[in-house]
């Protein structure tokens, strides 16, 4: 998962074994909702197997499908904002999962990458 996430690409190694660190699994089935459009953002997703579907908030639209490598949910975090799309899982789904607080405190640690994230989100 690591070598396929672009996210990881943009830190030094010791950034992305913070992260490592506080990853968790998480696991659903096709057509579960995993976030909600509206909803507080708490959690920073990685697709370690499976596609997901983000969904516009008119809950019709498809803005775009996401595969293995791709990661979703940090622009809430990042900018501390609730959740712009909805998005929910198009087969059954592996994740690598950080918290809220934790990559706030990652973050902090390494301004470097935090203000790169915002720039390209």
């Amino acid at each position: 998962m690591i070598r396929k996430a672009r996210f990881f690409y943009l830190g030094s190694p010791a950034f992305v074994v913070e992260v490592c660190r506080h990853l968790y699994p998480k696991i659903c089935q096709s057509s579960d909702t995993i976030i909600r459009v509206g909803e507080i953002a708490d959690k920073f997703y990685f697709i370690k197997k499976g596609r997901v579907e983000i969904i516009c908030h008119d809950n019709r639209t498809t803005i775009a499908i996401l595969e293995s490598g791709a990661y979703f949910g940090e622009i809430g975090l990042l900018i501390k904002a609730k959740r712009t799309a909805t998005v929910r899982a198009l087969a059954p789904c592996h994740f690598e999962v950080i918290d809220k607080e934790n990559f706030d405190n990652i973050m902090e640690a390494f301004p470097d990458q935090r203000d790169y994230l915002l720039k390209v989100n």
